[in-house]
């Protein structure tokens, strides 16, 4: 195993302030959560008071802007507490860092202002049937305009972690155009959708929503 990069004082101090709150609340709570089987919103809750819980948003927008190193070893002591809070943690700290490459500024301040703000949670739905980021990469979510200015979104998903406990899922589709139905032009793009519109519990079905907007 290699060894994790030495930290400065500043990105030992970010890494302490997460061990402390993972040895001492998550730990003692990690085992019920997997004997019930359930999400661990105290967790989560306790990570947005201890303004962590937007580790990876940057500063300019109320983050503590970890860089990578940081961010490593902080997930590491996260797990440490509760493997579930990390896996999960990790889904929703990597979109915010989609978000921070992607977005347009408004779309920034105001997503990153609920991650601040309210603790806001963001799922990545992007697991697709036959899908596998080691040798094949399938994508069959579509985005069409409905002629009002929104979008409908179809198609599959198999697993998505947060599950209904997020706040907003980030899909990755395909754009379609369908133009006096010659040809259809398709690329990729992203979007957030809010969580309540698209999430079956435990069901692998097709879902469908409308979307007014890319990141609205």
């Amino acid at each position: 195993m290699f060894p994790l990069p030495a930290l400065t004082d500043e990105q030992r101090a970010v890494v302490e302030r997460v061990a402390a709150l993972s040895r001492e609340r998550f730990a003692p709570r990690a085992a019920r959560y997997d004997a019930d089987s359930t999400f661990p919103y105290e967790n989560y809750a306790d990570l947005h008071q201890a303004g962590l819980h937007a580790l990876t948003v940057p500063r300019e927008y109320g983050g503590v802007g970890a860089d990578a190193v940081t961010y490593v070893h902080a997930l590491r002591e996260i797990a440490r507490g509760c493997s579930a809070t990390a896996l999960t943690f990790n889904m929703h700290s990597t979109v915010t860092t989609f978000v921070a490459a992607l977005a347009t500024e408004e779309q920034k301040r105001r997503y990153f202002g609920e991650v601040v703000g309210r603790g806001a949670r963001i799922a990545s739905i992007t697991s697709e049937p036959e899908q596998s980021f080691r040798d094949k990469f399938v994508l069959n979510t579509v985005f069409r305009p409905t002629g009002d200015g929104g979008y409908r979104v179809a198609g599959v998903k198999q697993f998505c972690s947060l599950g209904d406990a997020a706040d907003y899922f980030f899909i990755e589709p395909v754009y379609s155009i369908d133009l006096n139905l010659a040809f259809v032009e398709r690329s990729m793009t992203f979007a957030l959708i809010l969580a309540v519109v698209i999430w079956f519990a435990n069901v692998r079905r097709r879902a469908e929503s409308t979307l007014r907007g890319f990141f609205r």
